[in-house]
């Protein structure tokens, strides 16, 4: 069950605590964004945060100016938050206004249990990339999921963007690179910054990043940067929709590990595409000598084209679930 509290910023600590009071039992996900948060002290928001029921798992703290606050006090509050929180929302909450090394502090004291982390929209690229190495380096090992997308990473240079991505901890597995606008970088600067993408990285969405700019050569130099762990790929919203199966055979020689990507209407898996067009090449070659083949078989039967198209009635028969035995019959 999903709940929402608002306005919350000019309440007292006695109404705080009967807001709180008041949250329903079975409610697993909590919003607390645009509640101006940023306006209490590290002490005000950690009493607020120990409030929120065992029950909550998601929990939504976007928006609220976390920006003005310090290392210390940001580190207080977020280890307040109950244990049972696995999902944690800080996107859009001016970050970048917190020095690395308080950024670093605040990032340790986010609770073991958060598998989720979201941290999208917080103007990173005016951090250096030394402060966002020190910073993301303190993100737990328990998160498996990290959004960094709008962080607009496109500000910096390759290899400031691939010092940054290094120090992404080993146990990320899903890492959502969205709307960062890499497009406008160069082929080479994208490869070297990709290359530092974490080994243990399975799921990578790269959606809304303006990679229609590229020819065929500079995206298959970025994707062939891409590590190996990668098999999903988000490429949704980077007009590459359009491309051919043939085009697409030629993109995924860049991704041999990747099976599955995932366009604005279609998902391309690499073994179904791989798969219709050697069914496809065979097709054709039994269509073709199947009047020999039929003769090899059985030398006495006289074939002709009444003969042939029953053949391939009885053949469509056998195969239902694949239409691909299309000689017209006339």
């Amino acid at each position: 069950m999903h709940y929402r509290l608002q306005y919350l910023s000019a309440m007292s600590g006695h109404e705080l605590k009967a807001a709180f009071a008041m949250i329903p039992a079975e409610v697993t996900s909590l919003d607390l964004s645009k509640n101006g948060f940023g306006e209490k002290t590290g002490a005000e928001l950690a009493k607020v945060f120990a409030a929120i029921p065992l029950s909550v798992t998601s929990l939504d703290l976007s928006q609220n100016r976390f920006g003005q606050k310090t290392g210390a006090e940001l580190a207080k509050a977020l280890a307040a938050i109950p244990l049972g929180v696995t999902s944690l929302y800080l996107g859009t909450n001016a970050l970048y206004r917190i020095t690395g090394t308080e950024l670093a502090k605040a990032f340790a004291a986010i609770p073991l249990s958060v598998t989720s982390l979201y941290l999208s929209a917080n103007d990173f690229h005016k951090k250096t990339a030394a402060e966002l190495a020190m910073a993301f380096a303190a993100i737990p090992l328990s998160v498996k999921s990290l959004n960094l997308s709008w962080n607009y990473f496109l500000d910096k240079t390759g290899n400031e963007i691939a010092a940054v991505f290094r120090a992404i901890p080993a146990s990320v597995t899903s890492l959502d690179l969205s709307s960062n606008f890499f497009g406008d970088k160069s082929a080479a600067e994208l490869a070297m910054a990709f290359a530092a993408i974490p080994l243990s990285v399975k799921s990578l969405n790269l959606s809304g990043n303006l990679f229609h700019n590229k020819t065929g050569d500079e995206i298959a130099t970025v994707f062939r940067a891409i590590p190996a762990s990668v098999t999903l790929l988000d490429l949704s919203g980077n007009g590459l929709n359009n491309k051919t199966d043939a085009e697409w055979i030629g993109l995924f020689s860049s991704l041999p590990y990747v099976h599955t990507v995932m366009l604005e209407n279609r998902t391309v898996n690499k073994y179904q595409l791989f798969a219709d067009q050697l069914l496809a090449q065979i097709e054709q070659l039994v269509l073709k000598d199947l009047p020999a083949l039929v003769t090899q078989i059985i030398p006495d039967f006289e074939i002709d084209e009444i003969a042939l198209c029953r053949i391939i009635e009885v053949l469509r028969r056998r195969k239902p679930a694949r239409p691909i035995w299309f000689v017209p019959c006339f």
